[in-house]
């Protein structure tokens, strides 16, 4: 088993995945607490976003589900580096990272694109694309087919 990553190992690692480079050089420190000096200062000269989406029930999940076709629609999506969930809002934040990983990394523009309403129409000829529409389908997830009252 391998020894557990220091955290500035993992903050680098984590910048390296967001940025495309390494944010220290190879005279860079070895101490750890200059290390991680050093990062912080890195990592504060980059510009980055989150998207939150908050719990709610499913009533959040379907409120997160039409913020993220709204900001695709503005072709804005894409653009988050960190997704932050909670209960309902995991619901739907799951759904997105699922998709985008069943797709794969090639297809994450147009898997994005298609989130869309007006784009998911225009391929697919139905407002929201078969996943979407499987989304809203099933929104009842803790009780797809109803309660426990009587039929």
């Amino acid at each position: 088993m391998a020894d557990p990553l220091s955290w500035s190992q993992v903050l680098e690692a984590e910048y390296t995945a967001l940025h495309g480079t390494p944010p220290l050089g190879p005279g860079a420190p070895a101490g750890e607490e200059e290390r991680l000096r050093l990062l912080h200062e890195a990592i504060h000269r980059q510009p980055t976003s989150g998207l939150c989406l908050s719990g709610g029930g499913i009533r959040s999940g379907t409120f997160a589900l039409g913020v993220m076709q709204g900001l695709a629609h503005l072709g804005v999506l894409g653009k988050f580096d960190y997704l932050s969930t909670v209960s309902g809002g995991g619901y739907t934040g799951g759904f997105l990272t699922a998709w985008l990983h069943r797709q794969g990394p090639g297809a994450r523009e147009r898997t994005l694109r298609l989130m869309d309403p007006a784009h998911a129409t225009a391929e697919t000829g139905n407002i929201d694309a078969p996943p979407v529409e499987y989304v809203r389908r099933t929104c009842r997830y803790l009780a797809p087919t109803g309660g426990a009252g009587p039929r």
